[in-house]
């Protein structure tokens, strides 16, 4: 049996000055790639945390309050046995249980309390699958004061939040501030929050006592931000088989400037697989060294507002869950993407909705896209949709989005005479995508297919003149 051989990791730490630095905002990022780090390793480490802290009972509730936690949110539906009922059912996706990952620089590093990552994971509890939305920094939104700014700055700016909604006595003013905003931006509620630094980031990977990266090619980037955010400390990393502890593993999956951004994605990907193998390895949960030191790692590195009780509850899910299937969805300016790029009015760089200032349909349509809801997905109900509007394309159109939204769409005829109200009828053996379907269309009743109808569908949509298309 050969021994593997591990090549010398060269980490250049000279500072290098860097050219005209600025002064550190949150209107101005110095390195703008460097902040959104790790989509993929945070999730790893969020089921690492979730898992230790769910399953060692006294130990685990003595870590909760070590971590700085907050009073948790009201349960999501889905952690009732794993089930909801109709009367519970509102609109489509609102049975996933929702997790707003916040990543910031920390005390060490300039703005450290601007959230520059942040990431929606979504769990359907039923599939046992998982999907992610990425939240870009720059969004402009509106406060609850009625002033505008970046999406970064709202968790740090919780106290006023709190101050006009009268939060809670223990809630944490940035994540109700945050979990709020992010919430009314994608259409559904935001249940959790979990912030971590950098710091915490490199003390886990410490913990678990590094991890192995198998590079594929050499990695060199001489413009690497230095601790201070003004000068370079480049990085090189040689290709082969390596050992990385925290702070490699954070440069290796933070470098953008002599990669692409498909690169950086492909390197963050591998530190996630090499970060969970190594937690599988070392039977975390069932060793209580590595679980007290895992904890005395984090300290205040991380804080959440999920209860004791749910994180047990979610190691029982998050163990069933498939996390090789993820589906990701990030909020950019491409083509197809809701947003473009636009200026504050002091000058600052913002991103803006396409629909207009405050317009969030289109992004709350992509979301469904990746966070289907449960029940569409469990009974796959065969949707005909039948255009009666005499409108050219309105059907056509209702079909995309609906199959889209994770219906098994099975056709779209146009009727051969309009009919003047939208109506739904069903078969009676699908109730939990009927009910949905007439919140959707905004109806309080559905009818029963006849029985001389063919066309084998479990759901009839029939549009009427009274449908508006968005």
């Amino acid at each position: 049996m050969g021994f593997l051989r591990r090549n010398k990791i060269t980490i250049v730490n000279a500072d290098i000055t860097r050219p005209n630095p600025q002064p550190v905002s949150s209107t101005r990022n110095i390195n703008p790639g460097g902040h959104r780090w790790l989509r993929w390793v945070i999730w790893s480490l969020v089921i690492i945390i979730v898992g230790i802290l769910g399953w060692v009972g006294t130990a685990g509730f003595l870590a909760f309050k070590k971590i700085g936690s907050t009073n948790g949110s009201d349960e999501p539906a889905f952690f009732k046995n794993g089930s909801i009922s109709l009367n519970d059912v509102n609109s489509e996706g609102d049975s996933r249980i929702n997790v707003l990952l916040l990543g910031v620089g920390g005390d060490a590093h300039p703005g450290g309390n601007l959230t520059d990552t942040m990431e929606v994971i979504s769990i359907d509890p039923v599939n046992k699958s998982m999907a992610m939305m990425s939240i870009p920094r720059d969004l402009y939104v509106k406060r609850v004061d009625g002033t505008w700014g970046k999406i970064n700055e709202v968790y740090s700016n919780g106290t006023a939040y709190c101050k006009i909604k009268a939060c809670s006595s223990g809630v944490d003013p940035g994540g109700a501030a945050v979990k709020d905003m992010v919430g009314s931006i994608i259409g559904l509620p935001i249940h959790y929050f979990i912030k971590m630094d950098f710091t915490g980031f490199e003390n886990i990977i410490n913990t678990l006592g590094g991890v192995q990266i198998n590079v594929t090619q050499r990695l060199y980037d001489p413009l690497y931000p230095a601790a201070n955010m003004v000068n370079y400390a480049p990085i090189d990393i040689k290709a082969g088989l390596q050992t990385m502890d925290g702070a490699t593993a954070l440069k290796y999956a933070r470098s953008r400037e002599t990669t692409s951004d498909f690169d950086r994605s492909r390197r963050q990907q591998q530190v996630l697989s090499a970060a969970r193998q190594k937690a599988l390895t070392l039977n975390i949960l069932t060793n209580p060294v590595k679980i007290t030191s895992i904890i005395t790692s984090l300290g205040n590195h991380l804080k959440t507002d999920i209860s004791t009780t749910d994180m047990a509850k979610f190691a029982l899910l998050l163990k069933d869950v498939d996390g090789k299937e993820t589906k990701t969805l990030v909020l950019d300016t491409s083509d197809t993407g809701p947003l473009k790029n636009g200026v504050a009015s002091n000058g600052a760089y913002i991103l803006v909705p396409k629909k207009g200032l405050g317009d969030y349909s289109e992004i709350q349509d992509l979301t469904l896209t990746v966070f289907t809801d449960p029940n569409v997905i469990k009974e796959a109900a065969k949707v005909l949709v039948v255009d009666a509007t005499s409108k050219t394309g309105t059907g056509t159109t209702v079909a995309t989005l609906l199959k889209s939204h994770g219906y098994n769409v099975i056709g779209n005829l146009v009727a051969a005479t309009t009919q003047a109200t939208t109506a739904v009828q069903d078969s009676g053996n699908k109730p939990y995508s009927l009910k949905l379907l007439e919140k959707r269309f905004k109806l309080t009743k559905s009818s029963k297919i006849p029985s001389s109808n063919t066309s084998g569908a479990d759901i009839i949509v029939t549009l009427g003149k009274d449908y508006a298309v968005k």
